[in-house]
């Protein structure tokens, strides 16, 4: 087997992604299909209990909660991820998530057989808690685990695997598959499979060498889990890389999470990784999916036939972000943020168009799907892989874990805020909400272009170095140990 891609770095990595990032897209899109079911069992069960039904405007609050307590719940996850990285290590970490996920999944199951829909929305909060933590700590683990030179395609594995869960719903929520009256409560638990499989498996998984070297100070035990991870015995090369880090650090005061804010190096990358988050989250591709039914109808297409159209733009999701994983190592980081992010923005001119007019021109309705599609290709190229695992890698071992929670923490705000925003932006601005999706876009193409490094092929040390520089830009002046980490 070749050396970089060995069989325990596979397997970590999907025993990694397999219970935490496919969990993840899965219930991003669990409800969409099975909401109206859902609410019927709402209103029938609130009638058993009170002997009438629930007025339209409380159900529709009811269900706005069930739908909002995942990322609600999800976003104080997120916080915690640097709290329980660093606490129980990365594989130990996923670990002990994994058990908010199974309590979440037994919840929901649970929900119908005993007529209380608390418990759905209870377990919906379990299950948000546990992908809000470990959206950010699978990318801390296997970006770890990974040579510099398979770093972003192992790191792209997290979006690939949220874009197969995405599909996987979507295509179980069919109501000739698991999304029907009797069986909706096995559709919510079913990811509660993933969760406990990967728990099984992760024990057998090395933790991350990096943090058994610099955080818990045991060389032997690091050496070891590379020796597995690189399938050979000399991992001095890594070793050394690492320790040359550890002695950065030495020489710096313990890290708190307010030094994310207090250091001037840290200040750019930290700013990166956050206009990362909030461009992936308000580049409008909430929006593109929330408009593909009316568009796929508008175009032809039956209303029985809409769900596996839709289906089939998951599915072309998927491949996209397939294709992204060798072309990130091919082509870098920088570009492959930039130049598809600037396609996304075309097709929001576009799509803004053809929806403009295809009342006047019915042909338009087929440029709206073409740019549809052209829309999830240049989001699944770029900002669907690459935010998550490149934050990552703009820093070093102390503030790794921090700002990842950070940076989470940010990315399921954004997605809080759009989710409780947009039935009103669209509602006001109808087909012109793409609009606001491209200058969102065409901003962050801006700054990214200024200020994003290319970290391909560097290690970690090398981009910390850089990023220092940018942060003596602003005119502060280094300090001794700075100076002397320079030389």
């Amino acid at each position: 087997m070749k050396e970089g891609l060995t069989f325990w770095l596979m397997f970590s990595t999907l025993a990694a992604v397999f219970g935490t990032s496919l969990l993840f897209g899965y219930n991003i899109a669990v409800l969409n299909t099975p909401d109206t079911i859902i609410q019927a069992f709402y209103n029938r069960t609130y009638y058993e209990r009170g002997g009438e039904y629930m007025d339209k405007k409380a159900l529709e609050l009811l269900w706005a909660v069930t739908v909002a307590i995942y990322v609600g719940i999800g976003m104080i996850g997120a916080f915690t991820t640097s709290f329980v990285a660093d606490k129980f290590g990365r594989k130990g970490g996923l670990m002990f998530n994994h058990t908010f996920a199974l309590i979440g999944t037994l919840l929901e199951g649970l929900c119908k057989v005993t007529a209380a829909p608390e418990l759905l929305i209870v377990g919906r909060g379990f299950v948000g808690f546990n992908c809000g933590m470990t959206v950010g700590m699978v990318s801390l683990y296997i970006t770890e685990l990974a040579p510099k030179e398979l770093r972003g395609a192992i790191g792209a594995c997290h979006q690939m695997a949220t874009t197969i869960g995405i599909s996987l719903a979507q295509i179980l929520g069919l109501r000739e598959m698991i999304g029907g009256e009797e069986l909706w409560p096995l559709l919510v638990a079913f990811c509660g499979i993933p969760a406990l499989i990967s728990l099984l498996c992760l024990p057998f998984c090395p933790e991350s060498p990096r943090f058994l070297l610099l955080n818990k100070k045991d060389e032997e035990a690091a050496t070891k889990a590379l020796q597995r991870l690189r399938n050979h015995d000399d991992v001095s090369a890594d070793i050394n890389e690492m320790k040359v880090e550890a002695a950065d650090a030495a020489k710096r005061a313990k890290f708190a999470y307010i030094d994310l804010f207090r250091h001037p190096e840290l200040r750019m990358p930290v700013l990166i990784s956050v206009i990362i988050q909030v461009a992936q989250q308000w580049s409008g591709i909430n929006a593109v999916f929330f408009y593909a039914a009316k568009i796929f109808r508008n175009a032809g297409v039956d209303d029985d036939k809409v769900p596996y159209a839709i289906i089939g733009t998951g599915i072309i999701n998927v491949l996209a972000t397939i294709v992204s994983m060798p072309l990130i190592e091919r082509l870098g980081r920088r570009p492959l943020l930039i130049w598809p992010m600037g396609l996304m923005g075309i097709s929001c001119i576009a799509i803004t168009i053809s929806l403009s007019l295809q009342d006047t021109y019915a042909w338009m309705a087929y440029i709206s799907i073409i740019f549809v599609l052209v829309y999830v290709i240049g989001f699944a190229l770029g900002l669907g892989p690459i935010p998550q695992f490149v934050v990552a890698e703009l820093f070093r071992q102390e503030p790794r874990a921090a700002v990842i929670g950070l940076a989470q923490f940010v990315n399921w705000t954004c997605n809080f805020i759009l989710a409780l925003t947009f039935p009103f932006l669209q509602e006001g601005l109808q087909e012109y909400t793409f609009l606001l999706f491209l200058v969102i876009i065409v901003a962050c193409i801006v700054f990214l272009a200024f200020f994003l490094p290319e970290t391909k092929n560097k290690t970690f040390e090398e981009i910390a170095t850089h990023m220092r520089t940018l942060g003596k830009t602003s005119e502060v002046p280094p300090t001794n140990k700075e100076e002397e980490s320079n030389l």
